[in-house]
């Protein structure tokens, strides 16, 4: 079902487009359903449905709006390709932080881990393919995308899931050496950066664009939001001893700087980003608007 946004508000756009990709994803694991092994297929979708704020998705759908405007619907195959190849590359990270050799949380979206809901060895196994299945959504036929864009898209969220991206983060997170600014800036550029540029750079491509320039500026604007975003989360986590960081005594933007520098350093980044979008000819609101919402909490 097409969806369409103009003229749409921020509002409608984010709730439209969260409800669109929960029904996209649950169709793609209901159509493979008789074709995965048990536990894994409840596994799979008790990791994958389980809520959250469909960021990332959204992202996509945004830059693609912001690339085409009320053309949007007729690439909304592609888009759902690429949204929920993001969804589901975000969600494995997610399984695999939370195992005990990782981050150790027994909880995640208000219920159990899926380690804990399962098993150590299911929830490896969720991780891998949920990977595997968002590569295989990337690689459909996609309409009026000549193949070798296809391929660069594939090649970056690829980047962004791998050494120079998530599992990068990750490695640097979990070696304990983010000890200075410049080193806990990369380890988020790497580990919540990286998908946040793919979905916005997956977005734009999706519906077409081969705008070098644009795409670079693009690019540019969502390196700086995924940085405000964590440096937000740090900010928000500030205090509860729940918090996964606290407890195993990780360095954040808040310990690292304090919470009034923490603070004063977001709204640096998040102009930097507002920044990026103005110089771009694009209708970057619903852009513009979802950093706010996600910022100015």
């Amino acid at each position: 079902k097409a969806l369409h946004c103009q003229p749409m508000e921020f509002r409608s756009f984010y709730q439209n487009y969260s409800a669109h990709i929960n029904t996209a994803l649950k169709q793609i694991l209901d159509e493979r359903a008789n074709q995965i092994p048990l536990p894994l297929a409840d596994a799979l979708r008790y990791s994958t449905l389980n809520g959250g704020k469909r960021l990332r998705p959204v992202l996509v759908y945004a830059a693609g709006y912001a690339v085409v405007n009320d053309q949007i619907s007729l690439y909304q195959p592609n888009l759902d390709y690429c949204a929920c190849a993001c969804e589901l590359l975000h969600c494995y990270s997610l399984v695999h932080d939370d195992l005990p050799a990782m981050d150790n949380d027994d909880w995640r979206r208000g219920q159990l881990a899926c380690h804990k809901q399962f098993s150590e060895a299911d929830a490896i196994l969720t991780g891998d393919a949920l990977q595997a299945l968002a590569f295989e959504l990337l690689s459909q036929k996609m309409i009026s995308i000549k193949p070798e864009q296809q391929l660069d898209m594939i090649r970056l969220t690829a980047n962004a899931a791998g050494c120079q991206g998530m599992a990068g983060g990750q490695a640097i997170d979990m070696s304990n050496n983010a000890n200075t600014l410049e080193a806990l800036i990369l380890m988020h550029r790497l580990k919540t950066g990286a998908l946040f540029k793919a979905a916005i750079g997956l977005g734009a491509q999706a519906v077409g664009c081969e705008d070098d320039k644009l795409l670079k500026g693009l690019d540019h604007f969502a390196d700086h939001m995924g940085l405000a975003y964590q440096i937000q989360d740090d900010i928000i986590d500030f205090g509860n001893p729940q918090d996964s960081d606290s407890k195993n005594n990780k360095c954040t933007f808040v310990s690292f700087l304090g919470l009034e520098k923490a603070k004063l350093y977001l709204q640096t980044i998040y102009q930097q980003a507002i920044d990026s979008l103005n110089i771009l000819s694009l209708q970057h609101k619903i852009l513009q608007e979802l950093l706010d919402h996600f910022i100015k909490q």
